[in-house]
């Protein structure tokens, strides 16, 4: 009696373990899914926000890809749009355009005069 109370034990208890690992993938997915992250461009009062799964990776990366055009090309590179970096808080700035880039969906703003950045930075989502 005690040695098939003990495999039930060990089962549910097993079963347990399983379902709260389940859970805690699906929580996983799910921050992943909504995750959110913005970079601006030194110089200018344009952003990007990225919104969904891998949005914080690709905001890093574009980062550090920035700074190393930055640093190899000190007049802003080849895009002119210089070098970029996180931002923190909420957006600022007029939306100019928004859509989907592969499973993201961005959003650009600008609050600068004629909106050069933004609109550049527009464009070159939309040819994507």
């Amino acid at each position: 009696m005690i040695k098939g109370y003990h495999s039930i034990a060990i089962s549910s208890l097993m079963i347990v373990i399983l379902i709260i690992a389940i859970i805690a993938v699906m929580v996983n997915a799910n921050q992943r899914a909504n995750e959110d992250c913005t970079y601006g461009f030194l110089g200018t009062a344009a952003s990007v926000e990225l919104h969904g799964d891998g949005a914080i990776a690709t905001c890093n990366a574009t980062v550090q890809s920035a700074q190393a055009t930055q640093a190899a090309f000190p007049d802003g590179g080849p895009t002119g749009t210089g070098s970029a970096y996180l931002e923190t808080g909420t957006p600022q700035g007029a939306e100019i355009c928004s859509g989907m880039w592969g499973q993201l969906t961005y959003t650009v703003r600008d609050s600068g005069l004629f909106n050069l950045t933004g609109n550049a930075v527009c464009a070159w989502f939309e040819s994507q």
